[in-house]
């Protein structure tokens, strides 16, 4: 489940930043429209723009801290996938090293079946 909630949390992180991305297109749209002419320029849209812009955060002055988290937030999405890929690795190992004594050794009894259902069972929980 830890899989699945990495990729839950990535899917919304992606889902926000694409309907943010569509909403700054129809705006930076909508501006160049008015700069050539083709619409009537609204002044409370204008105003509305000019707020949000104001609102947000300087680039320049938070480059190197922007740089610094979405750097960390890169490696900590990495270290969690290699992490999962490891401890699949591990489980896949450990069913195909149960699978190889018990077939080595053979099924000699209904009990040796029994050991070998079980241990698949127990692998994949």
């Amino acid at each position: 489940t830890g899989h699945s909630a990495v990729s839950d949390c990535l899917s919304s992180h992606e889902g926000a930043v694409s309907m943010l991305n569509g909403r700054v297109k129809v705006i930076c749209d909508y501006l160049v429209e008015v700069i050539e002419g083709r619409l009537e320029p609204n002044p409370a849209v204008i105003k509305s723009i000019s707020s949000l812009v104001s609102s947000l955060p300087l680039a320049k002055e938070h480059s190197k801290d922007f740089k610094v988290k979405t750097d960390q937030e890169l490696l900590d999405v990495l270290l969690i996938t290699t992490m999962s890929m490891l401890t699949k690795g591990i489980f896949t190992n450990q069913e195909v090293e149960t699978k190889s004594k018990v077939f080595s050794k053979g099924l000699k009894s209904r009990s040796d079946l029994e050991y070998f259902s079980a241990s698949i069972k127990a692998s994949k929980i």
